[in-house]
């Protein structure tokens, strides 16, 4: 088995290889996954995102097309954490409540005749 990693900007490429079944020697099956090429990325202490093309498996146990298959992941984001120092005064003016009254409140009246 043969893991090859090629680093771009923002993407990085796994191509994998197995080895291929001669009838005179004694070979192993292998069947390479997703989840072998990304054990063998974080033991190689690669770290990856999402993964954008999947090339499903690469076997030797079929024709030679399905020796090699090839993923594609995004690197993951940095977060940057800045630690500016806060000013303690504050250039923006804090509102204050104010109550106000919609309409004024009626109030009894008594008309006299005369």
């Amino acid at each position: 088995m043969k893991i090859d990693i090629i680093e771009g900007e923002n993407k990085i490429r796994v191509i994998a290889t197995a080895q291929s079944i001669h009838r005179r020697k004694y070979n192993v099956k292998e069947k390479i996954k997703t989840e072998d090429i990304l054990q063998h990325l974080s033991q190689t202490g690669v770290k990856v995102g999402k993964c954008i093309h999947n090339g499903g498996h690469a076997t030797n146990m079929t024709d030679a097309e399905s020796l090699t298959a090839e993923w594609i992941f995004l690197k993951p984001r940095e977060i940057k954490k800045t630690n500016s120092p806060r000013s303690t005064s504050s250039s923006r003016k804090k509102s204050q409540k104010s109550k106000k009254t919609l309409d004024k409140t009626t109030q009894r009246v008594i008309i006299d005749k005369e």
